[in-house]
Order: C-alpha cells, then structure tokens, then sequence
C-alpha cells in the first residue's frame, strides 16, 4: 500500500505536458490503466481528473496551433 500511495503523491494533476505528443502519450497511459486494473477509487479519480485536464490543454493547444496556421495562411493571399 505504501508503494501505491506514493505513486498517487507523484501524479500531479494540473502538471503541463512538456510537448502534444506527450500529452496524447500520456492520455493513452491513462486510459488503459483506467481499462485494466483495478485501481482503488481515489486512485481512479485522480488518473480521470489528470486525463481531464490534459485533454482540455491539448484542446486548447491544437486551437492555438490553428489560429497560427489560419494567420499564416491569411497573410500569404
């Protein structure tokens, strides 16, 4: 119990992925262990509510990403 305790202290829930890819990675990592283990509810809800707030920053990533491409795109008519 000790060992999964401080896993649960490691997860940081509103932690900035360093890169999209890392997010999507990490994303990935979540729902499967989410699919297939048998995690303790404080455990599971934490992984949701880290899984939550990467999906909201990759979200606003790829619109930020999209306004970037609109202007370049503008400025080049």
């Amino acid at each position: 119990m000790k060992k999964e305790k401080s896993k649960l202290e490691e997860l940081i829930i509103d932690k900035e992925p360093e890169s999209f890819q890392k997010a999507l990675d990490e994303i990935a990592k979540i729902v499967d262990e989410l699919e297939s283990t048998q995690n303790d509810l404080e455990r599971s809800v934490k992984l949701f509510k880290r899984g939550s707030f990467l999906n909201k920053w990759a979200e606003a990533y790829l619109n930020e990403m999209e306004e970037e491409i609109k202007k370049i795109t503008d400025s080049e008519v």
